[in-house]
């Protein structure tokens, strides 16, 4: 089991340091995670719980286990096979200052395996994360987000999350449109769909006026048959036609 333990003294009051840990979006932040979904209750009440997406498919289950507003507030989480995390943050409130110790512990999956590799490389190699992070919700509560070092990375996630949120709404858009477009061509009489496409190929290549003078035989066919007739009387008798395709 790998374990840190750091503190902070944060030029502003308690109740603005905890929200940070209650606030979903400042959350997601100071943790460098790309953000919240499948919340299930106030961040800010014991045994919620919600996922953090860390990144792609690596992500954790949290369950709120303490909070006492603005004084304490714990978290225990897990991740991917069998990964485990808790959290525990005692804050201290001095005016307008507060002393933030923040205690965190985490073990890996595969038992002996596991431990050997915490400690052979996980636990050295995220030498400095855990300041980092602390120094990230410094700078989001005092108000000096933009000097933090981590602005510019969490400036371009934003960027690329609103760009990713433009395209799907782009996407669904012209879904719509699409969709639209094609139940309309659907509710057309079938012959007159397939007098259409055959104009279409056979026309292409022509001026408007070539075009409209030809009399293919798919388009005299359509104007011809029975349901043509038939959308005309729909038409007149404010009706749904019935195609026969004949």
């Amino acid at each position: 089991m790998g374990q840190k333990h750091r503190t902070r003294q944060i030029d502003t009051p308690a109740a603005a340091v905890f929200r940070a840990f209650t606030d979903p979006v400042l959350a997601a932040d100071w943790m460098e995670a790309d953000g919240v979904v499948d919340q299930r209750g106030p961040l800010d009440t014991e045994n919620s719980t919600y996922t953090l997406v860390i990144s792609g498919p690596w992500r954790f289950r949290m369950r709120v286990t303490h909070a006492e507003p603005p004084r304490a507030y714990g978290l225990e989480g897990r991740g991917p096979l069998g990964t485990r995390y808790r959290m525990t943050a005692h804050l201290t409130d001095h005016g307008s200052t507060t002393e933030l110790d923040v205690k965190t512990e985490w073990t890996l999956p595969f038992g002996p395996v596991g431990r050997w590799m915490d400690r052979r490389w996980v636990e050295p190699g995220t030498q400095g994360e855990d300041d980092r992070e602390l120094d990230r919700l410094v700078a989001i509560v005092t108000g000096r987000e933009a000097t933090s070092p981590r602005a510019g990375i969490r400036a371009g996630r934003r960027r690329r999350e609103l760009d990713a949120q433009v395209e799907s709404t782009q996407r669904a858009f012209l879904d719509r449109e699409v969709a639209g477009w094609v139940q309309g061509i659907l509710a057309c009489a079938p012959l007159s769909v397939a007098a259409v496409k055959a104009t279409i190929r056979q026309t292409g290549h022509l001026t408007p006026h070539e075009a409209r003078s030809l009399r293919l035989p798919e388009l005299i066919a359509a104007l011809t048959s029975e349901d043509s007739n038939e959308g005309v009387a729909a038409f007149r008798e404010k009706r749904a036609p019935v195609w026969r395709g004949k």
